[in-house]
């Protein structure tokens, strides 16, 4: 399976589980071209570049070459419905630092990064790119205790409070530079404004 860039043309994500949680769904027959798996980090670029996770495309989308992200991948890649973006498997470090900050200057945020990093887990980032706190994949009930099952241990590491992945955070800096994944090692700072 040879590494390949593709250009795909962009189309909107109008499936709203997909939304905001970094996801690029992709035709199969196209993510093989390119040499990829469902589950890996493509690099998308237009002016810009960033990352998102491919995801298998719909039944609609077979054997067509658009790539479907959301509007903060738009963003974040510089690009609109109906540009085209080269897509490539991308070259991921786990990241080390990541620095991001509230876009709101209306918005204080005051808490540990550890608040938001666990719904950043599994997450490709670049310095530069507009995001959402809200985790890549659906939430995992957990078993047992309905108080537990609702609050989701928010004595034990704060949770989000709800509607909170909503608020827009700038990616500030990365260490190192480049497309970045958030993992359990990963030390996020919150600056309070951007």
């Amino acid at each position: 399976m040879a590494e390949k860039d593709l250009k795909l043309v962009v189309a909107e994500n109008r499936h709203q589980a997909y939304v905001n949680r970094g996801f690029a769904l992709i035709d199969e027959g196209v993510m093989k071209r390119i040499g990829i798996r469902q589950g890996d980090i493509v690099e998308m670029t237009g002016p810009r570049s960033t990352g998102a996770i491919a995801i298998k495309g719909f039944p609609e989308d077979k054997g067509l070459e658009i790539i479907r992200i959301d509007g903060l991948i738009r963003h974040n890649a510089g690009t609109s419905i109906g540009e085209k973006v080269i897509v490539r498997k991308a070259s991921v470090k786990e990241a080390k630092r990541i620095t991001i900050a509230p876009t709101d200057p209306r918005v204080r945020f005051m808490a540990s990064g550890g608040v938001i990093k666990r719904n950043l887990l599994g997450r490709p980032l670049t310095k530069g790119d507009l995001i959402t706190p809200t985790p890549p994949q659906e939430p995992v009930r957990m078993g047992g205790d309905l108080f537990e099952e609702f609050f989701g241990g928010i004595f034990g590491e704060m949770a989000l409070p709800f509607g909170f992945d909503e608020v827009k955070f700038a990616v500030v800096n990365t260490s190192p530079a480049g497309i970045v994944l958030v993992t359990d090692m990963t030390n996020i700072e919150v600056l309070p404004q951007a």
